[in-house]
């Protein structure tokens, strides 16, 4: 299978070579802040505008990168949602219209993933044990490792499904 994946970092050899990754690299200002829907999904549309077309795409995105989720929704693009902003309307409605082909991940921990606002959701959600918003263990980094490469895997194992 190969990917076009836009997400908010781009990390040379962590995704296989037949991906293309399409890193969106932004300065938050206050404007951003105090729009932060139409400023993710400006940068999401931008990003995927400016990569290689694809039969597959997909957004992976973390915190104030989920504001794409209504974009996504709209374009009909699936995602990896890494603590979605829950408790932002926008992004809870997006969640909860997703489908089986996004999948959301959060700390249970974090006051910000709230599972309980999608109840119904097609989406796939993983709550993550004893995780905050970081989706690490306070004060246990190598449990954190362990905990990140647990989450690594069960992306994988989703896109793979997919």
């Amino acid at each position: 299978m190969t990917y076009d994946v836009a997400g908010t970092r781009n990390r040379p050899g962590a995704v296989p070579s037949s991906h293309d990754v399409q890193a969106v690299d932004w300065s938050v200002d206050d404007e951003a802040l105090a729009h932060p829907l139409p400023f993710v999904e400006r940068a999401a549309a931008d990003a995927f505008d400016a990569s290689p077309a694809s039969s597959r795409r997909l957004v992976v995105t973390k915190s104030f990168g989920t504001y794409a989720l209504p974009w996504a929704r709209r374009a009909g693009i699936a995602g990896v949602w890494l603590t979605p902003l829950l408790t932002e309307e926008p992004v809870r409605r997006a969640l909860s219209e997703a489908t089986a082909a996004d999948l959301a991940v959060g700390g249970e921990l974090d006051a910000f993933w709230r599972p309980d606002m999608v109840r119904g959701t097609a989406a796939q959600l993983l709550s993550v044990p004893g995780a905050g918003h970081a989706l690490t263990l306070p004060g246990d980094w190598r449990g954190s490792l362990d905990l990140q490469a647990g989450i690594l895997a069960e992306i994988a194992r989703h896109l793979d499904d997919g």
